[in-house]
């Protein structure tokens, strides 16, 4: 609507492949960049804002002087997690992608505030990371299956990996949610034709992409002076067959 191309870069969480990026905006190749992860330190991206507008979509800094526009991980995650203690569940397990993103850490800074306003401790054992997609799921599972002493819920922070440990549990007898409760997070398609439907954190996606193009166009056409602000999305709990 605004006469722009726009450019996908997949950086696979590399900070190198980040820096290529910058790199183009640096050359004129882009007009500005929005990060939808961020895996250098702030520093080695500042110096490139003064060759246009850089915002950071669905991630998270807790300093960085630009536009973050995101949801809030913390309570979406609290909320999450509260559901599942609401359930009845005390050994509650939580999953991560990358321990390096600031929007993890705020997720499970939720996850351990929910146990312990329940008097929960959490249990180091139950936090899987590297969990990104079906195949991770499957590998969460074996994990989980092979500790003495098993959680009974677990917050995957990701529908694929949701999926992947609801397939492997059921091909090893485990009832989901009867032997082990799974939450995940984003609401895709998927979570409606697995065997459970996948309870989870519902986002708008769609009105997160908009936005954040909407903030980098008005500050590429105004020529305004790049500065903090945070835009949190609200997200929304559905509750489906795996809790």
């Amino acid at each position: 609507e605004n006469d722009y191309k726009v450019l996908i870069f997949q950086t696979f969480y590399d900070a190198k492949n980040e820096l290529d990026v910058m790199g183009k905006l640096k050359n004129r190749e882009v007009d500005g960049v929005i990060l939808g992860a961020l895996e250098n330190e702030w520093n080695a991206i500042k110096p490139y804002l003064k060759y246009g507008p850089i915002l950071l979509c669905n991630e998270y800094h807790h300093s960085a002087s630009i536009p973050i526009i995101g949801y809030d991980e913390f309570e979406a995650t609290y909320k999450a997690v509260n559901h599942l203690i609401e359930k009845g569940h005390r050994k509650i397990g939580f999953c991560y992608d990358t321990s390096y993103s600031q929007a993890q850490g705020q997720r499970k800074e939720g996850f351990i505030k929910a146990l312990a306003d329940n008097n929960l401790l959490h249990n180091d054992d139950w936090i899987f990371g590297h969990g990104f997609n079906i195949e991770d799921g499957f590998r969460i599972c074996d994990e989980i299956v092979k500790l003495k002493e098993k959680p009974t819920a677990l917050f995957t922070g990701n529908d694929q990996v949701a999926a992947g440990i609801i397939k492997k549990a059921t091909v090893l007898g485990y009832k989901i949610p009867e032997c082990l409760a799974i939450v995940g997070y984003d609401n895709q398609s998927i979570c409606q034709v697995t065997t459970p439907t996948i309870t989870t954190i519902d986002i708008p996606i769609m009105e997160l992409g908009q936005r954040t193009v909407i903030e980098l166009i008005k500050y590429l056409n105004e020529d305004l002076k790049l500065k903090r602000d945070i835009i949190k999305l609200p997200t929304e709990l559905k509750i489906r067959e795996s809790t």
